[in-house]
C-alpha cells in the first residue's frame, strides 16, 4: 500500500474519505467546485458501517451521476489542514451505468459539477497551479493541500498506464 503522510501533524478531527479516478479514453472524471473555482476527485466521506467499495459507489452515484464497479487501489494521502485531518483513498473505478445525482446542502452550496477533462488538461491543472488567495488564506492552504494531492495521483497513473503525461 503506498500511504503519503504530509502537513503539520494536530489535534484536528479526522476526516476519512474515498476518492474515485474514473478513466474514459483520455479523459479523466472530476468534480468542478464552481463556488472555489477548484477541481477535486468525485468521492467523499465514510459513513458508519459502510466499507470502502460501498462508500464510493454511493458517492460517484451521488456526484456524478454514475453507477462503477471499484477497481484497484491507488494510493492513500493523509493531510493535515486548517479545517481537519484528511485522510483520502484513491481507487480506480470503472463505469457501469448511469443514475441519478443526489447533492447535499453542501455540495449545493458549493455548485459542483462533475465533468470530463483531458488527462493532460488535468495534469497541467496541477502542474502550473499557483496560490489562491482569493477566498482567504485558510482554503488558500486547503487547495494547495488538494493540489498536492491530484499531482501525486496523477504522477502516479502516468507510471500505471504510460499515460505520457512527462514529457
Amino acid at each position: 500500500d503506498m500511504h503519503i503522510k504530509y502537513g503539520k501533524e494536530n489535534e484536528s478531527d479526522v476526516r476519512e474519505a474515498v476518492r474515485g479516478v474514473v478513466i474514459n479514453g483520455d479523459s479523466i472524471g472530476i468534480i468542478n467546485v464552481q463556488k472555489f473555482d477548484c477541481y477535486i476527485f468525485p468521492g467523499g466521506g465514510i459513513d458508519d458501517g459502510e466499507n470502502h467499495e460501498v462508500a464510493l459507489k454511493r458517492e460517484l452515484l451521488e456526484e456524478a451521476g454514475l453507477l462503477v464497479e471499484v477497481g484497484k487501489y491507488l494510493l492513500t494521502t493523509e493531510s493535515f489542514e486548517p479545517d481537519f485531518a484528511h485522510i483520502n483513498h484513491f481507487y480506480l473505478c470503472n463505469i457501469v451505468g448511469d443514475g441519478d445525482t443526489d447533492y447535499t446542502e453542501v455540495e449545493k452550496e458549493l455548485n459542483i459539477q462533475f465533468e470530463w477533462i483531458t488527462i493532460t488538461e488535468l495534469y497541467d491543472y496541477y502542474l502550473e497551479y499557483e496560490t489562491d488567495y482569493r477566498y482567504g488564506l485558510v482554503n488558500a492552504v486547503i487547495q494547495n493541500s488538494i493540489k498536492s494531492r491530484g499531482y501525486l495521483l496523477l504522477t502516479l497513473l502516468d507510471r500505471m498506464l504510460n499515460l505520457d503525461l512527462m514529457k
